[in-house]
C-alpha cells in the first residue's frame, strides 16, 4: 500500500492529510504537543485492469458495434474496436449453422468468459438457417477487442454492440426473448412477435437473416448496428433501440427471402 503524508498548520491547529491506495478509513484526531490535530484521510483508486464499468445508476449508451461476414472460407474474426466503458456486449449470429452455435463457439480478445445465449430461431425447412441472439453481463473491456466465431461449417453474418450502464444481473427481461419463423422463398418481410420490455430503463435489440438479401430495413424507430449482404457469408443484421420507460413493439424487417427474426429487452440501471 502507498500512503503520502502531508501537514500543515492553520491557528494553532495541525492538520495532516494521508493520501492512501486504498479503501477508505476513519482514524481518530491524533493529539499533538502543543496543539490540536485533525487528520484527514484521502483515498486514490489503484491502477487496474478494463474492467466493464460497474452499477452508477446511469443513462444506459451504446458504445460501439458492429457487423461483419464470418465464414469457413473466410474470416472469422472481427476487426478490432474499443469498448473501454461498456458493462454489456449482445451480439447475433445470422445465416447458415447459427443453429448449432454453443457458447464456448464464441470468443473474445479479452478472455471473458462464454457468453449466454438465447433462443435459435431457424426458416422453415431451413435446417440450422436463422438467427440468435446472445450477450455478455460486465465483461472486460477495453481497445483492440474483437470476437471471434468458431465453428466447423458457417456462413453467418455476426454483429454485436456494446453498452453501458445496464444491469450485469437478471438483464434479460422475462419472457421478451421472442422470434419468427419464416418461408424465405415465399416472403418479403419478418416481423418479431411483441417484444414487452416491462417498465423501467430498457433497450431493445433484433436481428434478422435472409440467404439472398442485399439491403436491410427495419421500422419501429429501431437504429441497424449495421449489416452484411449476401456473398461471403449469409445476410444478417441487427439493430437497436433504448427506451426510458418499456414500451411493448413488434418491429418489422423489410427484405427480401427472410428465414427468420428475433428480439429481446434487456434492463438498463
Amino acid at each position: 500500500m502507498k500512503n503520502i503524508l502531508g501537514a500543515q498548520f492553520l491557528a494553532g491547529i495541525a492538520i495532516l492529510t494521508l493520501t492512501i491506495w486504498g479503501p477508505v478509513v476513519n482514524l481518530p484526531i491524533i493529539p499533538m504537543a502543543n496543539a490540536q490535530s485533525l487528520l484527514f484521510i484521502t483515498r486514490i483508486p489503484g491502477p487496474g485492469g478494463s474492467g466493464g464499468g460497474g452499477g452508477g445508476g446511469g443513462t444506459a449508451a451504446k458504445i460501439a458495434g458492429g457487423c461483419n461476414a464470418f465464414a469457413s472460407s473466410g474470416g472469422t474474426t472481427s476487426p478490432d474496436a474499443d469498448t473501454t466503458g461498456a458493462n454489456f456486449i449482445v451480439f447475433s449470429v445470422n445465416g447458415d449453422g447459427a443453429g448449432t452455435v454453443a457458447p464456448a463457439n464464441v470468443t473474445d480478445s479479452k478472455s471473458n468468459s462464454a457468453p449466454s445465449l438465447l433462443t435459435f430461431y431457424g426458416g422453415t425447412g431451413a435446417g440450422t438457417r436463422g438467427t440468435i441472439i446472445g450477450y455478455w453481463t460486465n465483461p472486460t473491456v477495453g481497445a483492440n477487442h474483437n470476437f471471434t466465431l468458431s465453428l466447423a461449417s458457417s456462413f453467418a453474418a455476426f454483429c454485436w454492440e456494446a453498452w453501458s450502464n445496464m444491469l450485469t444481473s437478471s438483464v434479460v427481461v422475462s419472457g421478451s426473448d421472442v422470434g419468427t419463423s419464416r418461408t424465405q422463398a415465399l416472403d418479403t418481410d419478418c416481423q418479431t412477435p411483441s417484444i414487452i420490455p416491462g417498465s423501467g430503463q430498457r433497450v431493445l435489440f433484433t436481428s434478422a437473416e435472409s440467404p439472398t438479401i442485399t439491403t436491410f430495413s427495419i421500422d419501429s424507430g429501431f437504429t441497424k448496428t449495421g449489416q452484411i449482404a449476401s456473398g461471403t457469408s449469409e445476410g444478417g443484421s441487427m439493430a437497436s433501440l433504448q427506451q426510458a420507460s418499456g414500451s411493448t413493439l413488434a418491429p418489422t424487417w423489410s427484405m427480401t427471402h427472410p428465414d427468420a427474426c428475433a428480439g429481446a429487452a434487456f434492463k438498463g440501471q
